[in-house]
């Protein structure tokens, strides 16, 4: 059997997608009958993955900006270990609600697809319009001209050498700088650890023990506590050091009549700049509480721990994906 060409159910008709060969998704060219799952292979995707019929559904009423960060979510999918990632429904309205990257880091990680592209280190690379087309997934850009953009700002930066947009393409190699710079922006990809911040109080002990905790677990990462956590050092230097060591980050804003939880915002906040992903959660009652600078991101709203576990157990499996200790 040949594989079948379709469009790229993200991007549409415009790209081409050449559909995968799967025993269990994929028979001559429709979804799989049981799950409705379909496996394609699209460049302007930044390559493999797996979309279910709901979030096809959702992905043909997105608007570009919102496609593009959805491309690039995949691209992170895959850097981490995940080679063919799965879009689902929740899948796409998380990503429809973060935030767009900075041009920054959009550039860094232009810098880090030609890195890869290079069998040899210092070797000048040809890339054009008309067939790499995974430049702009791992950008999170809509137009070549933006790519274009981020190509100058990588030489005026130092760490990029070679010509800008000619005849539908450039040159590039990574300069010693760029490698260095490269080094500085790994993430913990493969790190089996999750933060926990929230309300260290009586009150909230069920919702770790039955909400968080075996939600975290259900999908393969170990969570920390930085109070069940025993140490010797400053507890600012502890929870910094465990942040850092970690994957993400469960940020519950759950808060009594004391007020909000300053500690939750404060390592929410440094979680953001370290690029790292933050899952918002927060009890119903709470959630007018919530201060302006978070209120606008997609927080899980519960109302019991057994919600919380159901639904923190699905965002942790669309954002974020299976963790190493996974049982198979």
């Amino acid at each position: 059997m040949s594989n079948t060409r379709i469009p790229c159910p993200i991007w549409g008709p415009d790209y081409g997608a050449t559909e995968l060969e799967d025993e269990c998704l994929v028979v001559e060219g429709a979804p799989n009958p049981a799950t409705g799952i379909v496996r394609v292979d699209s460049d302007r995707a930044g390559g493999k993955y797996e979309i279910t019929s709901e979030g096809q559904s959702l992905a043909r009423e997105l608007g570009a900006r919102e496609k593009a960060r959805l491309s690039s979510w995949l691209i992170e999918e895959r850097n981490r270990g995940i080679s063919t990632p799965r879009v689902t429904e929740e899948t796409i309205r998380y990503t429809s609600n973060r935030r767009s990257l900075i041009v920054q880091e959009r550039a860094e990680r232009l810098l880090r697809f030609i890195a890869k592209q290079a069998d040899l280190v210092g070797v000048m690379l040809r890339f054009r319009e008309s067939s790499d087309l995974a430049a702009l997934a791992w950008t999170e850009s809509i137009e070549w001209r933006e790519v274009d953009y981020f190509f100058e700002f990588l030489k005026a930066s130092g760490w990029l050498n070679g010509d800008g947009f000619l005849n539908g393409g450039f040159t590039a190699t990574v300069t010693v700088a760029g490698h260095a710079q490269i080094a500085q922006q790994v993430t913990n990809y493969e790190s089996s650890q999750a933060f926990v911040a929230m309300w260290f109080d009586e009150s909230m002990t069920k919702v770790y023990t039955d909400g968080i905790r075996p939600a975290i677990e259900a999908t393969g990462y170990k969570p920390v506590r930085i109070d069940q956590k025993e140490h010797i050092n400053k507890i600012d230097d502890e929870f910094i050091a465990e942040i850092r060591r970690s994957r993400f980050l469960v940020a519950d804003f759950t808060q009594g009549c004391d007020g909000a939880r300053g500690g939750v915002y404060y390592e929410a906040g440094f979680v953001h700049a370290l690029g790292m992903p933050v899952i918002f959660t927060c009890h119903q009652k709470s959630m007018e509480y919530l201060h302006f600078d978070t209120e606008h991101y997609n927080h899980i709203v519960w109302t019991d721990e057994n919600e919380l576990h159901k639904r923190l157990k699905s965002r942790i499996l669309a954002a974020i994906g299976e963790g190493p200790e996974t049982s198979i």
